[in-house]
């Protein structure tokens, strides 16, 4: 099958999922054509602003749905010289959605793999509408994008085989901490924190922390910021308690409601995969796949008394952490993907209509 695949446009987490697709359809024998939004989206704002300069800002300011628009529009060309069975786009949100629809126009297979579930559905929503096939992270938010794409599929996370298995970078000359939580500083994570005693425990925070105050006591357990997924399993392999902690709002905004979310995020999976022990708090998924291989906290109290508990008795620690990697067996990209083709091959003769009104309810064309 002629893919072509449309990164995410970022340089970090959601562009692990295109990789990871992207390597495995390659080891299945797909024919896979790159399009690098992310370095398109950073040239077409240099060049619009660079025009708009020379013409000293008489114009209108380049805005984010032009640049999306110039960053993503030769995929329609790519299409047609390579031949492409099924486009797919990844994320989606900084794709231009007048791209989308076009291609949709000219008779194109399209499928949209949709990382930002349940958070931004009401973003998505278009995304699944104007696609041929849509896929979810979140298992309870098939039923809402269903509504407008009745081929939507649950597709969990995945893992990457080459970077997560147990004793994944253990040469690599990284820090060994107790506790290590590799992610973002959502205000929820920061609160769970703050609540928790962590004298004479070592706790290796990385990832993006850039909105804690500067009087926050957890900066000094800051050791890293953002890192690749190479790097993040050598973290895990490294530690003693691999930390995973669910996002339950959908920013930075604290007074917005809790959202309610069933999966694993990436990181359980990635976690169980280099057979790291691990602490979480609950989800459905949690204990549907580890059951009580994964101890959950719902407090900080629990979590301090969990973690103290475990550093304290190392041989029970390891012989769960042991166990984890079979229960993801079959969360691999490569598993994932074989799937993700055979659903396409069947879409394949569908012949439907789309709502062209959806296009224009996109944050880029609203």
């Amino acid at each position: 099958m002629n893919l072509l695949l449309i990164n995410p446009g970022a340089s970090w987490s959601t562009i692990d999922v295109y990789r990871g697709y992207r390597d495995a359809w390659r080891r299945q024998g797909h024919t896979v054509i790159e399009y690098a939004l992310d370095k398109r989206l950073d040239g077409a704002q240099r060049w619009l602003n660079y025009m708009w300069r020379r013409t000293q800002g008489t114009g209108r300011k380049p805005t984010t749905a032009d640049v999306s628009y110039l960053a993503s529009f030769e995929s329609v060309i790519k299409c047609s010289v390579y031949d492409i069975d099924w486009v797919i786009n990844f994320s989606c949100l900084q794709f231009h959605p007048g791209v989308f629809l076009a291609m949709r126009k000219f008779g194109l297979h399209l499928a949209v793999i949709l990382t930002e579930s349940p958070y931004w559905d009401q973003f998505q929503k278009p995304w699944a509408a104007m696609a041929s096939v849509a896929f979810t992270n979140e298992r309870t938010s098939v039923e809402t994008l269903s509504k407008f794409n009745p081929r939507t599929y649950y597709l969990p996370h995945a893992y990457d085989p080459d970077r997560h298995y147990p004793g994944a970078g253990a040469d690599l000359p990284v820090p060994g901490h107790d506790v290590v939580f590799v992610g973002t500083d959502f205000p929820e994570r920061v609160e769970l924190l703050k609540g928790v005693r962590w004298d004479g425990i070592d706790l290796g925070l990385y990832g993006n922390w850039h909105s804690l105050g500067s009087r926050s006591r957890l900066r000094r357990y800051i050791r890293g910021g953002i890192v690749d997924n190479r790097l993040a399993a050598a973290l895990y392999q490294h530690a003693r308690i691999g930390l995973n902690m669910y996002r339950w709002k959908q920013d930075w905004d604290n007074n917005k409601p809790r959202i309610y979310a069933e999966s694993l995020n990436p990181r359980a999976v990635e976690l169980a995969a280099c057979g790291v022990f691990t602490l979480s708090d609950y989800r459905a998924e949690v204990k549907e796949v580890f059951g009580d291989l994964i101890p959950t906290y719902g407090s900080p109290k629990e979590l301090e008394e969990l973690v103290r508990y475990y550093l304290a008795h190392d041989e029970e620690r390891q012989a769960l952490a042991a166990q984890l990697p079979a229960r993801v067996a079959d969360r691999s990209f490569d598993a994932l993907g074989a799937r993700i083709i055979r659903i396409l091959e069947e879409q394949s003769k569908w012949q439907g209509t789309v709502d062209v009104s959806a296009a224009y309810s996109c944050p880029m064309t609203a």
